[in-house]
């Protein structure tokens, strides 16, 4: 999906945007010395450099530990028909619905039991997670920029703190089936691979989408690792957190607007179908917990579920005992996980301007529908109520899946 040019004029608008809000600050260094993309598209709307180069996105902004030579592989990476991608939303549950994947997949045997590879740290994406575009590609390259002190030894660091001492080899060597997980997201970002090539090529694996309701997100996404400088409404440090989020045309946030995140993952959604492609509701997990876990399971393609397995996952992607979690990378990322958290937050007014951008960009969107509930003023009282009735909550969500064709509870 090459898309539209990106006009010249374009570009330059990212730029004013890029230096308006980032420049001059720490963060903003870090961030350009790790775009380095490649040149926008041709006339033709193909990207210079063969097929196979990386989609310029000008929308999109990426996190400063962002590396380009990794990023490279990992969307041309050959994919197999049992991977599994993972592509969540910042802050709508990828660390959490990660633990479940790795539980259905390696973790837990079917009498409940943890198996060998549980919290194996012989392998990436056991312990925390591990983002593909994030770590060096290769043991050599990883060497070879230790011993050489080449490029920002502090962010080296705090690579392999987050996402501990691996490259995107060890990704790919892991044991079938492989789960990556990322927040790179849609056809322009994801491994082409999944999608098939321009030839007729068919694609391969499984697409796993996680969404959550956008202003949650927003409040989680605001106190992550510490209140930002400059706050909800913006002062001499930055436009602050409710103007960035709502920004449609040039969200400085890593990994872009969450709006169009949703969009575009819709788009891929549907392109893959039911079959190959999932959506996971962050809400629905929380409310509807042993059905969406039966949900997951049938869509990997596992053998049906036993309920010792079932209690044994349940038990051990809790919040509190993802909290608990001895590794620094889980428990410092875990928040409180509360549905409507967000009234607790700003007022009213401020909140409709996620409602209007949501409108606006997202409200014909299939699986943005759902969301709507969880954005209303009285999202407690409806919870509670909808809660009251027997099997209420698995009837809502069948809606909704079938609304967006997705595979049923």
């Amino acid at each position: 999906g090459g898309g539209e040019p990106i006009s010249e004029g374009r570009w330059a608008e990212f730029d004013r945007r890029f230096e308006e809000v980032l420049g001059g600050t720490a963060m903003g260094d870090m961030m350009r010395r790790h775009m380095d993309l490649p040149p926008p598209p041709s006339a033709s709307g193909k990207v210079a450099g063969g097929p196979y180069s990386v989609p310029r996105a000008p929308d999109v902004a990426m996190p400063p530990w962002f590396r380009r030579d990794t990023y490279e592989r990992f969307r041309t990476m050959d994919v197999r028909d049992d991977d599994i991608f993972l592509s969540s939303g910042v802050k709508m549950g990828t660390t959490w619905v990660a633990r479940i994947l790795n539980c259905l997949l390696h973790d837990i045997d079917d009498r409940g039991d943890k198996t060998d590879m549980y919290k194996n740290d012989a392998y990436p994406n056991r312990v925390g997670q591990t983002y593909p575009e994030a770590v060096p590609p290769s043991r050599d390259v990883q060497r070879r920029e230790d011993e050489a002190g080449e490029g920002n030894a502090k962010m080296r660091g705090a690579v392999r703190r987050m996402f501990g001492d691996y490259v995107l080899d060890d990704l790919l060597d892991q044991p079938a089936p492989r789960l990556f997980s990322s927040h790179v997201f849609g056809r322009r970002l994801l491994p082409r691979g999944i999608f098939g090539d321009d030839g007729g090529g068919a694609g391969r694996g499984r697409l796993i989408v996680v969404v959550r309701n956008l202003k949650d997100a927003l409040v989680s996404n605001h106190h992550f690792r510490g209140l930002p400088k400059d706050g909800w409404f913006g002062n001499e440090h930055g436009p602050g957190s409710l103007n960035r989020w709502v920004d449609l045309e040039s969200c400085p946030n890593a990994f872009g607007s969450a709006f169009k995140w949703i969009r575009e993952s819709a788009d891929a959604v549907e392109e893959l179908g039911p079959d190959r492609a999932l959506v996971i509701y962050y809400e629905a997990l929380k409310l509807n917990f042993d059905s969406e876990l039966r949900r997951i399971n049938a869509f990997l393609g596992l053998p049906p579920l036993t309920e010792a397995k079932a209690q044994a996952v349940a038990a051990e992607c809790t919040a509190d005992s993802m909290r608990s979690d001895a590794d620094s990378r889980v428990k410092s990322i875990v928040r409180k996980g509360v549905i409507g958290d967000w009234t607790n937050f700003i007022d009213l007014d401020s909140w409709r301007r996620v409602d209007e951008a949501f409108d606006s960009s997202i409200g014909d969107v299939a699986i943005a529908r759902p969301l709507r509930l969880f954005h209303s003023d009285d999202v407690h009282e409806r919870i509670a109520r909808v809660s009251d009735s027997e099997g209420e909550w698995e009837r809502y969500w069948n809606s909704a899946y079938r609304d967006s064709n997705q595979r049923p509870v």
